[in-house]
């Protein structure tokens, strides 16, 4: 096995922890990056639909409401409303209220 590409010797550590500290800071944020996009993609397909409680949520949004004022007029704490509204924006892919708005609006086009 000398001199041949092996997994084994891949696995061997260099002797400047430097070097590992390096390349292993490179391979975190690539692979990371690519889990966290696998993941999103993986959301984005499968949790595609809102629900009935979102739209709700979207149309008061989209009426010019903040988190507080769609929390009482649904009876549910703003809390909530802000843990919908990340579900939400996870789901239509938007990283803003504005964004939200918009593919919202697209969907309901769609819908039509």
């Amino acid at each position: 096995m000398n001199g041949k590409l092996h997994f084994t010797n891949i696995l061997k550590l260099p002797d400047n922890p430097n070097i590992v500290t390096k390349a292993h800071r490179r391979l975190s944020h690539s692979l990371l990056a690519d889990i966290y996009q696998a993941k999103m993609l993986f959301h984005m397909n499968s949790e595609k639909e809102l629900s009935e409680q979102e739209e709700k949520i979207m149309l008061l949004i989209k009426g010019g409401l903040i988190n507080e004022e769609v929390a009482s007029v649904l009876e549910k704490s703003p809390g909530t409303i802000k843990y919908n509204l990340r579900k939400i924006y996870r789901k239509l892919g938007a990283g803003n209220r504005v964004e939200a708005i918009n593919k919202f609006n697209d969907t309901i086009k769609k819908k039509k």
